[in-house]
């Protein structure tokens, strides 16, 4: 790949590489190769796994900002529109940015990943979490109103019973609260 980075197989070359890396437990030199991959070869085929791998091996290491950046490019890059790993890419990222008291954007990126959901339990879940985060920014005037919104969407749905009922709750709770 070296001498001859325009060679039609120096993408699976390079892929091999990285996989050889992680094989032999080095992924950091595995994290830099898919790296590579994904800057050098960006219509490669291979690239949107080399994005993946990269992101995961710096969740693996802490390497937190890194991990994101990998995942909210899967998650949110047209080039992933069809990637097998593009909902998990989302979540994971919501999951991220969540521990790190970004409430915020980790509320957007949990509602967006309950209207990719597969499962009517699964996106209520994340539809509640993304309530959840406005409660820990302290926002009660979201967190009032996404408890409206996940009661309306899914009050319904069998499947979400109990974050509908502790929709409920929670709205009370806020009501006796004064708020």
């Amino acid at each position: 790949v070296n001498s001859n980075p325009k060679d039609q197989d120096a993408p699976t070359n390079l892929n091999n590489a990285c996989v050889i890396y992680e094989r032999l437990f080095q992924y950091g030199e595995a994290t830099r190769c898919y790296e590579r991959l994904a800057r050098d070869y960006p219509d490669s085929s291979m690239m949107q796994d080399a994005v993946w791998n990269a992101a995961r091996n710096h969740r693996r290491f802490f390497e937190f900002e890194d991990a994101l950046k990998g995942y909210l490019r899967v998650a949110e890059d047209p080039k992933f529109a069809n990637f097998e790993h593009r909902k998990d890419a989302l979540g994971i990222a919501a999951q991220m940015v969540d521990n790190d008291q970004q409430y915020a954007k980790a509320a957007l990126l949990y509602k967006r990943f309950a209207d990719i959901a597969d499962k009517p339990g699964d996106s209520a879940q994340a539809f509640s979490f993304s309530c959840a985060a406005y409660e820990k920014a302290k926002d009660t005037t979201k967190h009032n109103q996404c408890l409206r919104d996940l009661i309306k969407r899914y009050n319904a749905q069998p499947e979400a019973g109990e974050y509908v009922v502790n929709a409920y709750l929670k709205r009370a709770s806020i009501a006796e609260q004064g708020k």
